[in-house]
């Protein structure tokens, strides 16, 4: 397969999951698609398998919402769980009543968190998801977040 094949065609999680394995990319089950596209990409350019970007975990780091979410704390292992989504919902309509989430929202907070791990507090987590929601924002970047309407 070349780069234009691959890049021109859809292919589903499963279908960029399974070549990856085929081509040796080692714990493909706890890659995201995105990632794997990126890794899979790079090996048909050059042969040469790359390592993701993100870290994966591998220490055993007590979750946020086990020590209690609280706008102050900072973001140290965030879990997308039902308690976590249903604080953020909270206390974003805390801040606005007529906040609703909209289709798609979690995916780009999540890629816009992953950006930035590391700094900010659920705070910021908060506001970013009202901003996501309520501005139409389509991508998250290392600056901040590429807004369109």
């Amino acid at each position: 397969m070349t780069v234009s094949q691959f890049d021109n065609g859809y292919w589903y999680a499963t279908e960029v999951k399974a070549f990856a394995k085929e081509i040796g990319v080692p714990d493909t089950s706890r890659l995201r698609k995105d990632e794997l596209e990126l890794i899979v990409r790079h090996y048909l350019k050059t042969g040469a398998l790359s390592k993701p970007k993100r870290k994966l975990a591998t220490q055993k780091i007590t979750k946020d919402v086990d020590r209690g979410l609280s706008l102050k704390r900072p973001v140290r292992r965030y879990t997308n769980d039902r308690k976590t989504k249903e604080f953020l919902v909270e206390s974003a309509k805390k801040i606005d009543k007529q906040f609703r989430e909209k289709s798609g929202a979690r995916y780009r907070l999540n890629r816009w968190r992953d950006l930035h791990f590391r700094g900010p507090h659920y705070a910021d987590v908060i506001v970013s998801t009202m901003i996501l929601v309520m501005y139409g924002v389509v991508a998250a970047t290392s600056f901040g977040f590429a807004v369109t309407r």
